[in-house]
């Protein structure tokens, strides 16, 4: 018997060992992953000093390096849709990538996406664009749509661009995501002192968690939710001025992604 108990416990200690989370890679940019219909999969990072995405192999090597046009006065902001036969069907690598520009005077800020290859063809440039998404509708193809502000009048917004692209997005599966707790986008964004991050976190969650990062995927603030919370003030007068992502974890389960903007007067 007593044979037994030990080997049970050198086996339970060694499952216990190879169950250990470990630390594989700490990544200087902001990363993230895709799927490419040929090169399979990779990551890819957003080096603000630079201007460029940085595309890496599982085992951290360097791909990639694209380069991207920056208006002068501008900061790159965000990297979406790093895909294969998406925005062009020559099997060159494309992405979408947004900047912002701070008009200190008028204290407003002023967006633009531009979509690229990875030999530097811009293929679209949109201003005032602040928000992208990319839309799969079936028979009627794939549909890049952008939303345009103007933070220099008001109403602020300013209208939809809905363009019909060539190509299907191939990506990489989503871990599941509670899509339904990021309902509408924070304000005001960017924020100098506080902003408000609409949520809707369900009657049947007990409890949540709002976990803000900073660019590196360093923790900055994490923060207790009640069940049926419709939104959480964060007081953001310690954060460095940066880009900053937030996502929603109830029931164990995380919500999609969102990013909110930190400047200072």
């Amino acid at each position: 018997m007593r044979y037994f108990a030990i080997l049970f416990l050198l086996v339970f200690s060694f499952g216990q060992t190879r169950a250990q989370v470990t630390l594989e890679k700490t990544m200087t940019e902001s990363t993230w992953y895709t799927q490419l219909p040929t090169a399979g999969y990779k990551y890819f990072g957003m080096d603000v000093t630079n201007n460029q995405c940085k595309i890496y192999n599982l085992d951290y090597t360097l791909w990639k390096t694209i380069q991207l046009s920056i208006p002068t006065g501008y900061t790159l902001y965000d990297i979406q849709f790093v895909s294969q036969n998406l925005f062009s069907t020559d099997g060159q690598i494309g992405l979408a990538y947004m900047y912002y520009q701070y008009n200190s005077t008028g204290q407003y800020y002023t967006y633009g996406v531009k979509i690229i290859k990875e030999n530097g063809t811009i293929l679209a440039t949109i201003p005032g664009a602040a928000y992208m998404y990319v839309i799969p509708t079936g028979s009627n193809g794939t549909k890049f749509i952008t939303y345009q502000f103007d933070y220099s009048t008001w109403p602020y917004f300013q209208g939809t661009n809905i363009y019909s692209l060539p190509g299907t997005l191939v990506n990489a599966p989503e871990n599941p995501v509670r899509e339904q707790d990021l309902m509408k986008n924070p304000y005001p964004n960017p924020s100098t002192t506080q902003i408000t991050i609409p949520l809707s976190l369900s009657a049947q969650d007990i409890s949540g968690t709002l976990v803000v990062t900073d660019m590196n995927g360093k923790e900055i603030l994490n923060k207790a939710l009640v069940s049926g919370q419709k939104e959480v003030l964060v007081n953001t007068t310690s954060f460095p001025r940066g880009l900053y992502h937030y996502s929603i974890i109830a029931g164990g389960i995380p919500s999609e992604n969102g990013k909110f903007i930190v400047e200072r007067p």
